[in-house]
């Protein structure tokens, strides 16, 4: 069960991660350079993610004593994730509505890896921390993607395809949330959603390829992940 806990971990990581190339939380603003503080943010921020994701794989793999990196790397990621959206409102490099996304995100980013590491620890309230935060991810999969899409004048198809794409990230999560809690199922929820994001997949790798749907192509990391989730959880 360790192992199963470790793959959210891992995964959910590396999900939110992705999601960065194609919400607008990271693109408000277009700059020639980033500033001095942005640059010192990304070297701090990539050493702490590198942490994350080692005891995510360690925890993975079963060793248990990834729990304690978790801990002590989420809480300086989660900590630079609340203090970086602060100065950029200050320096009027977002508006108050992306300042609130970011927030959001960080909460239930922090949701979840609390709820990853009461459960190694035997805390209680672990359940209900990952209920919260897996329950409150499917805006960001679903809502904020089809508002990104917009600048770039997507049509009916597009939209409807980044739809289904949430659609079937949010599946997929409910899924893990279900396999973790022994909750019936489980399985047919990762089916449901390997059945929606793999044909969407191989078709936005053709379609990508049109200079019409060029930015399709950056939702595809996140459909490889959620497919190796659903592989995952289905076989264990």
């Amino acid at each position: 069960m360790e192992s199963g806990y470790g793959f959210l971990y891992l995964f959910f990581n590396l999900q939110m991660k992705t999601m960065e190339n194609q919400t607008p939380l990271d693109h408000s603003v277009e700059e020639t350079a980033k500033p001095e503080w942005r640059t010192r943010y990304l070297v701090v921020e990539s050493l702490l993610y590198v942490a994350l994701l080692a005891s995510g794989a360690a925890l993975a793999l079963g060793f248990h004593a990834g729990a304690y990196v978790i801990l002590l790397s989420a809480l300086g990621l989660i900590i630079l994730n609340l203090v970086v959206p602060i100065i950029k409102l200050v320096r009027k490099e977002i508006n108050v509505g992306l300042f609130i996304l970011y927030l959001l995100r960080t909460l239930i980013v922090m949701l979840v890896l609390i709820g990853v590491a009461f459960k190694l620890e035997s805390y209680p309230y672990a359940s209900e921390f990952l209920i919260i935060g897996l329950t409150s991810i499917w805006p960001f999969f679903i809502l904020i993607p089809n508002v990104e899409i917009r600048k770039y004048k997507a049509n009916f198809l597009a939209h409807l395809l980044v739809s289904l794409i949430g659609i079937g990230l949010t599946i997929g999560y409910m899924g893990v949330l279900f396999s973790l809690e022994a909750w019936p199922y489980a399985n047919e929820l990762h089916i449901i959603s390997m059945l929606l994001c793999l044909p969407i997949f191989i078709s936005l790798i053709i379609m990508s390829r049109d200079q019409k749907y060029f930015y399709l192509k950056y939702y595809l990391p996140q459909l490889l992940l959620i497919c190796c989730v659903n592989l995952y959880y289905l076989m264990t």
